[in-house]
């Protein structure tokens, strides 16, 4: 019976090093994903204010502008860094949605690490508790059944091995 619960307790003490493994290297792995969908976002509204910032700056030299020729080439322009300030603001919007539900996620995770982590600690608390009931009671702790090393072949005594013949001295 003794080895069966001290089987149980292994396989409970193992299970809760998995659950707290588990629950913060998926916190962790969240948080990259989500750190790096922050800098891409960045990058993109980055982008879309600088394209936005061209606009503007061609748009003023298109109001500016004293020949015909020199206004359709300019508002060729305008429309080119129109298109590709809509493209960034597209890629920054999608980016935004994709960060969504990494962020819910993260949130998520953070809380079950929180109450696995909490809930190790109680399960700490509770043990020492046993245990300083057990020093109150008397009992001392089970000791820990260490593993037998391996046992190496016995070597024979140094007498007994074979030694390489020698020769004798002849009797004069």
């Amino acid at each position: 019976m003794t080895k069966q619960v001290a089987s149980a307790e292994r396989l409970f003490l193992k299970a809760r090093k998995d659950f707290l493994t588990l629950a913060s290297h998926t916190s962790r792995s969240l948080t990259r994903e989500a750190k790096r969908l922050g800098r891409d976002l960045k990058r993109a509204n980055a982008r879309v204010a600088k394209l936005r910032a061209q606009q503007t700056k061609r748009a003023e030299r298109m109001a500016s502008a004293a020949g015909v020729a020199a206004r359709r080439k300019l508002k060729t322009q305008v429309k080119k860094l129109s298109r590709g300030l809509d493209d960034a603001a597209a890629e920054a919007n999608r980016l935004r949605e994709h960060l969504r539900p990494v962020q819910t996620q993260l949130k998520v995770a953070r809380v079950y690490l929180q109450h696995a982590t909490g809930i190790d600690k109680l399960l700490a608390r509770v043990e020492s508790d046993w245990d300083a009931a057990a020093v109150r009671a008397g009992v001392r702790p089970a000791r820990k059944v260490a593993k037998k090393p391996a046992r190496r072949p016995r070597r024979k005594p140094a007498a007994r091995r074979k030694k390489p013949a020698t020769r004798r001295k002849k009797a004069t």
